[in-house]
């Protein structure tokens, strides 16, 4: 199953042709702030105190040779104007990146340990022996096997409680494909996270990630990978600031992973809202041609604890079982496949797969509604270590 298929810690290296090769993860945290925040045109503060960096379409971390310069050691990065605003966008011709800080790496404890953060744990590593990774997920594929080149759902918003500043919770789109003898997978994903311990705070943002054939991965923007594209509020790292209340008011977003066509390449695109936030260049996959499988569902990674004692109180979703369906249980609905000619895969030609790995935990409920609105729908979830029967 796609899901225990995960990696080994990477240990991402750059060449520079001739000169030498910098290892992002030996680099001390001033060398790598240095680094990995842009110059910026523009600098603003948004309505939750980050400051967020106006960066030219070309000083984009992306696109950089991998080198650092003595220029780019020493050079100060306060040549932009500086104004505080909840509503302020970047100008034209930049992007809105937000940007790393001291602090931040410093929770994490040093450069590695922050690159290191990841969203699954390989269950064989060392790491497996004090991480855990619970999920409740649906996969879905074409029943006779179609390639899959779009894929979209309407995500409910809410703000999970974590119990542990260095555990997570997400809600997750995955896109797969296997290598043809079955060795490895890889893909991407897009959705919506709370990491105390990797954004600094308990808020829902929205995140993009990447898991290569070659064990490789990257959250966000910490690493080279991604082109971001998008303007005003949809970038990686967001803050979706409108989420939905028990028994209330539903906030909800689309998500969506597309493979496009651009000046004669081929990228995987991403979208917010149905807004770009921007693209993988195919380059960066060797079998991710098209998708071979989709996951939809939450995560929760936790630091692992004795045999048999309560699990963590870490929420998936709303914090409640799928029982109670709307307005109670966190769903994704709308669930939909196209082909490469952008045709919809029906209902009926999608084969499921459900999984909970701790359904006592966590769970998952999946239903094929007549209407468009809903149509293949998830509720999922739980309280996790609130209820007697969950533990270790």
């Amino acid at each position: 199953m796609a899901f225990c298929n995960v990696f080994p810690i990477f240990i991402y290296v750059i060449f520079i042709p001739f000169v030498l090769t910098v290892d992002l993860k030996t680099m001390t945290i001033d060398e790598y702030i240095n680094y990995i925040n842009p110059p910026a045109v523009h600098k603003f503060q948004n309505a939750y105190e980050e400051s967020i960096l106006c960066v030219k379409y070309e000083d984009r971390i992306s696109l950089r040779s991998g080198h650092i310069s003595e220029d780019s050691r020493h050079s100060s990065r306060d040549n932009f104007t500086y104004r505080s605003s909840s509503i302020e966008e970047c100008p034209e011709g930049s992007v809105p990146i937000i940007e790393i800080t001291r602090e931040r790496v410093e929770r994490a404890g040093s450069v590695r340990q922050y690159l290191n953060k990841r969203l699954r744990v390989n269950p064989d590593s060392d790491e497996a022996l004090n991480v855990i990774n619970e999920f409740a997920l649906v996969e879905m594929r074409e029943k006779k096997n179609k390639e899959i080149h779009e894929m979209k759902a309407v995500f409910n918003l809410w703000q999970p409680s974590v119990e542990f500043g260095d555990s997570l919770s997400s809600a997750n789109l995955w896109v797969y494909h296997a290598a043809p003898n079955g060795s490895a997978d890889e893909g991407m994903a897009a959705g919506l996270m709370v990491s105390p311990e990797y954004f600094g705070d308990s808020l829902l943002r929205f995140f993009i990630f990447r898991l290569g054939y070659d064990t490789s991965f990257c959250l966000n923007m910490d690493c080279k990978g991604f082109i971001q594209e998008g303007k005003g509020n949809f970038h990686p790292g967001v803050i979706m600031n409108h989420t939905s209340v028990y028994d209330g008011h539903q906030q909800e977003t689309t998500i969506g992973i597309k493979r496009e066509t651009r000046n004669n390449d081929t990228v995987w695109a991403v979208y917010l809202f149905n807004n770009l936030v921007g693209h993988w260049p195919t380059n960066l996959f060797k079998y991710l041609t098209f998708a071979k499988y989709v996951q939809f569902g939450g995560e929760v990674v936790v630091k692992s604890d004795v045999q048999g004692t309560p699990f963590s109180t870490t929420d998936m979703g709303s914090g409640r079982f799928p029982k109670g369906y709307y307005a109670k249980s966190a769903y994704i609905r709308n669930i939909q496949l196209f082909t490469a000619e952008g045709v919809l895969i029906s209902k009926k030609k999608r084969k499921r797969n459900y999984y909970a790995s701790k359904p006592n935990c966590y769970d998952i409920k999946g239903f094929v509604k007549k209407d468009d609105y809903n149509g293949d729908i998830i509720y999922y979830g739980g309280p996790g270590g609130d209820v007697p029967q969950c533990t270790y």
